[in-house]
């Protein structure tokens, strides 16, 4: 991984760290691992389970369309296997 080069404004922003430059299947992992997606029952089962994820993700979009499942229900069920509605 490399830094991108020193900015000429550096000094204005001593406290900001310089973004890392990542390939492409290293970025793909960690949104993965963020999301929990890289594993089959990242927050176990039953209700509980449900209260994680949403307390992990920090929220669950609700949304009007119904076109495969509520996007909710979507949310919750590609991250809890036994996830029922």
């Amino acid at each position: 991984m490399k830094l991108l080069a020193d900015s000429p404004r550096d000094h204005l922003m001593p406290h900001v760290q310089k973004p890392l430059l990542l390939a492409l299947p290293d970025a793909r992992k960690i949104w993965l691992r963020a999301q929990r997606l890289d594993m089959r029952e990242p927050f176990g089962g039953g209700p509980g389970a449900t209260r994680a994820a949403i307390e992990h993700l920090g929220y669950v979009q609700i949304d009007t369309i119904n076109v495969i499942e509520r996007s909710h229900h979507h949310i919750l069920y590609t991250r809890i296997p036994d996830y029922r509605r």
